[in-house]
């Protein structure tokens, strides 16, 4: 930050620097903050008719310049862009998905003012951060180089919110139970890119047009036991039942689509009032004959039922 601030002109900051002092300066050709830096009190008083008023307002610049350059910075960026304005897609984003550019002193502070968004630390000027209790020069300094981020390398937010924001899913919502579930464990096991654990979770419960088929056969198609069938089966059902009740999961990260997840909760609470569940009672629920998701086999989900089919 301090390089920038020192190829800020002296005539912009009007509102920090008196006139005077500025046209005493610029008879010693000093036009930016780096000049005055370089710039000592006995090459001021070489000039005539120079006041000790003028002398004390170039120590206080030269001052705030060593202790305090965020104010420079921020009364530089206000003459610039007097309101600032970020894009819609840059101000809400939570601070979550971007720590990385965080530090963790400045970080904790936000999270008591109650910041969760960009556009919240927008709102918020360098004086004012300054002045609240308890903030040290050095977190405001983190403050001020966060802002400057912000507004001048917007790229470098996006790209880190990219990396570590969760993947909603589906991608493509439908408001519609049935296709969503479909689209949503499609675009799960396209993520974990593993066509052998695709497969077999399709073949084990009707998925993509594939006939119902036992641990057994699995295992033998595959070369493996039973019981290994049984743990990739399990393993991805419990993640896809995280999704489905709105939670979240790693490799890869990602949540479903909120009204997607209150939906499946719906559905399963009124489940939960049948002690024995069957295909008709099922269809009943979800009013709909063509259900993509075969729910018989799936334990894991509904533990306390009676549910008949091959296994």
């Amino acid at each position: 930050m301090l390089n920038d601030i020192y190829k800020i002109d002296i005539k912009i900051l009007k509102d920090l620097i008196p006139q005077q002092l500025i046209n005493k300066l610029d008879i010693l050709g000093v036009k930016t903050i780096k000049d005055i830096k370089n710039t000592s009190v006995e090459d001021l008083k070489k000039i005539k008719s120079v006041g000790n008023k003028t002398i004390q307002d170039f120590l206080n610049i030269k001052k705030m310049i060593d202790e305090e350059p965020y104010k420079i910075f921020e009364e530089y960026s206000l003459k610039l862009n007097p309101i600032i304005q970020i894009p819609k897609n840059i101000g809400n984003i939570h601070l979550k998905y971007i720590k990385a550019l965080i530090t963790k002193r400045l970080l904790n502070k936000l999270e008591l003012l109650n910041c969760e968004t960009i556009t919240d630390i927008i709102d918020i000027s360098n004086n004012e951060f300054s002045n609240m209790d308890y903030i040290g020069k050095k977190t405001v300094l983190d403050f001020v180089n966060l802002k400057e981020l912000i507004i001048n390398n917007q790229k470098v937010i996006q790209d880190t919110y990219n990396k570590n924001r969760e993947l909603i899913l589906p991608y493509t919502y439908q408001n519609d139970f049935l296709l969503d579930v479909e689209y949503l464990i499609s675009d799960y096991f396209n993520l974990i890119n593993n066509k052998k654990v695709k497969d077999i979770i399709y073949k084990r419960f009707l998925l993509g047009n594939n006939e119902l088929y036992t641990l057994e056969e699995i295992g033998l198609f595959y070369n493996i036991t039973r019981e290994r069938v049984r743990q990739i089966q399990n393993k991805h059902l419990n993640r896809i039942r995280i999704l489905f009740e709105g939670g979240s999961i790693k490799n890869p990260y990602c949540i479903s689509n909120e009204d997607m997840s209150k939906k499946y909760i719906q559905i399963k609470n009124k489940i939960n009032t049948h002690n024995i569940l069957v295909e008709s009672e099922l269809k009943n629920i979800l009013n709909n004959e063509n259900i993509v998701f075969d729910f018989r086999n799936q334990k894991q989900y509904f533990p306390n039922y009676s549910i008949n089919g091959r296994c």
